[in-house]
């Protein structure tokens, strides 16, 4: 059997890679890499949610009547809580991400026209 080359792996798994539509994670946000206001608000709806999920479950530990939910129950609201987190964290590494790429696509554009 013949090994693929790691071109071909690279491309196999281009056109094998999911797209998956996580929109209605972050709803009517449409990414604007030059607009910080769109990160901003990207971080504030999933960092609400996050404080919300964990504001919820904080308040079943106020008072005297024992009424918390089972420990299936808890454990899925706390990992609400860090998944909301998490897309912080991913959001804000894609910005910065796409800024980085920008500037290596400005730089190269500017070392082409120079040579030009």
């Amino acid at each position: 059997m013949i090994s693929p080359t790691p071109t071909t792996q690279i491309e196999l798994c281009q056109t094998t890679r999911l797209n998956i539509d996580f929109s209605h994670r972050l709803p009517g946000l449409f990414f604007d890499i030059h607009c910080p206001h769109d990160l901003t608000d990207a971080v504030n709806q999933s960092s609400d949610r996050a404080i919300g999920v964990l504001k919820m479950l904080a308040g079943q530990f106020i008072g005297g009547v024992d009424c918390r939910p089972n420990d299936g129950v808890m454990y899925n609201v706390i990992m609400t809580a860090i998944r909301e987190i998490e897309d912080v964290n991913s959001i804000v590494n894609a910005f910065s991400d796409a800024a980085i790429l920008k500037e290596i696509a400005n730089v190269k554009q500017e070392k082409q026209n120079r040579q030009a």
